[in-house]
């Protein structure tokens, strides 16, 4: 409210009703505590030259970087941080092609080298927004996924050694079969 005054005997009060404002405020502290301490590392990346402009705790934990690791003395830039995969920019392209032209979402998985001795397999989900400060930027999800990777290779032998099981009981019964009628 303000109160202004026009003459000795005489005021003016505006009110302005602020509760949707407020409610708004609530909403975005809300989905900003959210993402702030979710499992999956969150990072906003300026899309012009790739630079990490905001992340979350856990995007630094992923990559192995200590929580109180100052992007602001030493910038993150996304290919930097994957010198592994040598086809990084193969791989992202797609992607922010995908995520630029409006068409959606994209996922990338591959392997990411901790502390140059231990590998932890990602999966980056890309899209991207229009943001006030920073322009064009894409937000980067960046997920664990060595547990599911490691389940279906799993999956996989034990398919393939069913398969295996399958034919090799065929051959016994063939054999079997073919001694039998040999007797």
């Amino acid at each position: 409210a303000r109160i202004s005054a026009i003459d000795p005997d005489s005021v003016i009060a505006t009110i302005r009703d602020r509760t949707d404002e407020h409610e708004g405020h609530a909403v975005l502290n809300l989905q900003s505590a959210v993402v702030r301490n979710m499992s999956q590392g969150a990072a906003l990346v300026r899309q012009e030259d790739l630079t990490v402009v905001w992340h979350n705790s856990q995007f630094l934990s992923l990559l192995a970087l200590p929580d109180d690791f100052d992007a602001a003395q030493q910038p993150l830039v996304l290919p930097d941080l994957f010198p592994e995969w040598l086809d990084f920019a193969e791989q992202v392209r797609p992607a922010l092609s995908a995520v630029v032209d409006g068409t959606g979402g994209h996922r990338i998985e591959g392997p990411l080298m901790r502390d140059g001795r231990s590998v932890l397999w990602v999966e980056f989900t890309i899209s991207s927004f229009e943001h006030s400060e920073h322009g064009p930027v894409l937000v980067v999800l960046l997920s664990d996924v060595s547990q599911a990777r490691a389940q279906r290779q799993i999956d996989q032998a034990v398919a393939r050694l069913h398969d295996d099981l399958t034919a090799l009981e065929s051959n016994v019964n063939d054999l079997i079969d073919s001694i039998a009628n040999a007797i």
